[in-house]
């Protein structure tokens, strides 16, 4: 189930966009707070960036392979 909603979590960011965290909650059909925990956490890490101003996130390139699988097989 955890693997799954990373997935989707991934696969939302896989556009290299800023993504607002309460569309994604609304995409993932999971809670904002649980987003907002997921999206600091992933920023301590450097995995995403997150602008807490806008609310809104998205992946560094660096990570790019955590995404590039998803954007591969969609096409």
């Amino acid at each position: 189930m955890i693997l799954t909603r990373l997935s989707e979590f991934f696969t939302v960011l896989s556009d290299y966009k800023w993504h607002n965290l309460r569309e994604i909650a609304k995409i993932m059909k999971v809670k904002y707070e649980k987003v907002v925990e997921v999206a600091k956490l992933f920023e301590k890490v450097g995995i995403v960036q997150y602008d807490k101003k806008r609310d809104n996130i998205r992946i560094n390139e660096e990570w790019n392979f955590l995404v590039e699988e998803k954007r591969n097989s969609t096409r």
